[in-house]
């Protein structure tokens, strides 16, 4: 978040450390800041190294980012992206995948959070077969009260493809102990 400064019109940008400067807020402790010219790039490569030092940094979370920087012009391509940044071309895209999906699919999850690397391919595939018919469940699992675990929740949004996609319909009926396949009426 910016603050501006009216005696010398400088605009200043917390780059990170948000929860630290609020933990001290709170805290009433006196907090120090480095004050230092940046672009937005570099502002970015700050901020992504920061970030990644953190475990609990989701996989939807870091899509975000990465996906608001190319977005905003900071890299020309994905490929330039993970070289600056050092990761893996396919870690980078299938981040980006995450965040990527449509609002629907996402509310369809307790939190974005749930979202898991893996899940990235075979939500997009799902999406490619039967996006009609992914939306429509996700839009019905966005409204129930109690949503389902995220295993449950991607369960059932795979199903729903494949069901648009000609596959047999089946209905996956959970018990407290497993999950029984039966066709359903």
């Amino acid at each position: 978040q910016g603050v501006s400064s009216a005696a010398s019109d400088v605009y200043k940008r917390q780059v990170y450390g948000r929860r630290r400067l609020r933990a001290c807020l709170e805290l009433g402790l006196p907090v120090a800041a480095i004050v230092e010219d940046m672009s937005d790039l570099d502002q970015f490569m700050e901020m992504e190294r920061e970030n990644r030092n953190r475990e609990d940094l989701s996989a939807w979370e870091q899509g975000v980012q990465y996906k608001d920087a190319l977005d905003k012009g900071l890299f020309s391509s994905q490929r330039q992206m993970a070289t600056k940044l050092g990761i893996s071309l396919t870690a980078l895209s299938t981040a980006i995948r995450l965040a990527s999906l449509p609002d629907a699919v996402v509310a369809a999850f307790s939190s974005p959070l749930d979202l898991q690397f893996r899940w990235a391919q075979p939500l997009a595939e799902a999406l490619e077969k039967g996006a009609v018919a992914v939306t429509r469940e996700a839009t019905a699992i966005s409204k129930l009260a109690n949503k389902p675990s995220p295993k449950i929740v991607l369960e059932k949004l795979l199903s729903a493809a494949m069901t648009e996609a000609g596959a047999p319909e089946t209905c996956l009926l959970y018990t407290s102990d497993a999950a029984d396949d039966t066709p359903c009426v």
